[in-house]
């Protein structure tokens, strides 16, 4: 009699096919042996056959890699050697600075990995801005240190743009509205952006001989591709190599690199001088939180120029006065350590130099000076904030280059993505490590605050940052300096922060 349980096998089940069935499980351990033994084939050939029997390359370049070494590992989804043990992981990548942030996350207890793609990482900091930054990124559980489409405040395009549109918005509006905000002309050279028609010739109509305007590429840093434009001579070259090309479709494709791709600045002609010299500020802002928006100032240094200032002069490295310039001055290896100056100095300067002549408040700079650079680079900030990427665990680092004019007016000329972290003259050696450490505490305690649910204030990594915007809505903040650039901002008394430590929010 038959087992009830047992069920009859189906037609085909017979010796036949378990023994087709053993032989395909067979196949496939050998193909997969195959495939692992190729593999460490590959890795200690330069070259790997491919399937048509020609012989590829083992690594093709990845476009926007950040600078990665070459003992640096493809994310192949194996366990790599540099991720042994628990994490947290850090990445590091890039050429500026990049000693001092290891340092900072290898202090912190936290395991460096050397391959850009992977995406287990807990810190990652990268002088480029790739795609893969933001592929597999996990909001509150990681942070990075390119904040998308931050080009719309750190590129001279970018930067025209938001701050034209902001200023059209306000005439639209009405300037009662506005109350708060500077005119553009108060703080921002006459710049046009010539590939918009109609500004490309709004430049033709403004330029007079006798003027020096600057040419810079809208996208470039380190004062590459910058000219003067002086003469009408100049002028006539200029207009040529603009209107030849902007027809071209060819250079429509390339835009980055197109020779329309470019603003026009009127140049400060009168700058301020120390010893003869020209100059300007670099101050540092930091957003330190995306979400909601946390952002800070502190002072940086003042960059001199190597030779004595000459309008005339077609020598760049008497008009640009950044350290990638003017290491191209033969003087330059003489004069290092004098082409950086402290704020401390530059205050005892001016103090000595200027303040009587020109009737100014004691310690000019560390008052009237400091409360201007905030304002603009707050309205900077509001006029972009809406384009910029927002998600907890996006930070970034910028450098703003300010100029001072003989009449003390004070001019923005640049926003910088991730600015110089050299430390080659005792100046920066004393500024940079702080500026840097503080900075990534900052990013670290907001974040961490903000991944648990807590309230972002206080702040015990404060020190001499100076918080200029909270976005968040569960936070009180105060009054910072005198005319604040901001729309409809209500302020509230926070009583358990310091003076020193005194906080704007900007609506």
């Amino acid at each position: 009699m038959q087992n009830p349980k047992v069920k009859p096998r189906k037609a085909g089940m017979g010796e036949n096919s378990v023994e087709k069935k053993r032989n395909k499980q067979t196949l496939n351990r050998a193909v997969q042996a195959a495939r692992h033994q190729l593999g460490k084939s590959s890795a200690s050939n330069p070259f790997i056959t491919g399937g048509s029997g020609t012989r590829q390359p083992k690594h093709r370049k990845q476009v926007g890699r950040a600078n990665q070494k070459e003992e640096d590992k493809p994310n192949t989804g194996r366990k790599q050697e540099d991720s042994k043990g628990q994490g947290p992981f850090f990445y590091v990548g890039g050429t500026s600075g990049t000693s001092l942030i290891t340092a900072f996350c290898r202090d912190k207890g936290w395991k460096q990995i050397l391959d850009n793609n992977r995406d287990d990482y807990y810190f990652k900091w990268s002088d480029a801005k790739v795609v893969s930054n933001y592929q597999n990124f996990q909001e509150g559980k990681q942070m990075v240190n390119q904040i998308p489409n931050k080009s719309v405040l750190t590129s001279k395009f970018g930067l025209c743009s938001s701050l034209k549109n902001n200023e059209r918005i306000m005439n639209k509006y009405g300037r009662i509205t506005f109350s708060r905000f500077m005119k553009l002309d108060e703080f921002y050279p006459e710049t046009y952006r010539m590939v918009i028609k109609s500004e490309r010739h709004a430049f033709y109509q403004a330029f007079q001989e006798g003027q020096i305007w600057i040419s810079k590429p809208a996208e470039s840093s380190q004062g590459k591709g910058i000219f003067l434009l002086k003469t009408l001579d100049d002028l006539k070259a200029f207009h040529e190599k603009l209107e030849s090309t902007k027809e071209n479709p060819y250079i429509r494709m390339c835009f980055y690199n197109s020779p329309i791709n470019r603003i026009v600045q009127r140049y400060i002609d009168e700058p301020l001088l120390l010893e003869g010299r020209k100059f300007d500020v670099r101050s540092y802002f930091l957003i330190a939180c995306s979400s909601p928006f946390v952002t800070f100032f502190r002072h940086g240094y003042a960059k001199l120029t190597c030779n004595e200032y000459n309008p005339n002069s077609d020598d760049l490295t008497d008009h640009l006065t950044n350290q990638f310039i003017q290491k191209k001055n033969p003087r330059y290896s003489d004069m290092k350590e004098d082409t950086v100056w402290s704020m401390e100095h530059l205050n005892d300067y001016i103090n000595e130099k200027y303040m009587q002549a020109k009737q100014l408040p004691k310690d000019w700079v560390f008052t009237d000076f400091t409360n201007r650079i905030q304002q603009i680079v707050t309205q900077c900030f509001i006029a972009s904030k809406a384009r910029l990427g927002s998600k907890l665990g996006y930070f970034d680092l910028f450098g703003c280059d300010i100029m001072i004019d003989q009449n003390f007016k004070v001019w923005l000329l640049e926003i910088n993505s991730n600015p110089s972290l050299q430390t080659n003259c005792a100046v920066l050696q004393s500024v940079v490590p702080k500026v840097l450490n503080e900075a990534l505490d900052l990013v670290l305690e907001i974040f961490k605050k903000r991944s648990s649910g807590l309230s972002i204030m206080p702040l015990e990594a404060l020190k001499e940052f100076v918080l200029l915007y909270n976005g968040s809505p569960k936070e009180p903040f105060m009054k910072t300096f005198k005319d604040q650039t901001a729309e409809r901002a209500v302020v509230l008394e926070r009583p358990q922060q310091s003076e020193n430590s005194s906080q704007i929010k900007v609506g």
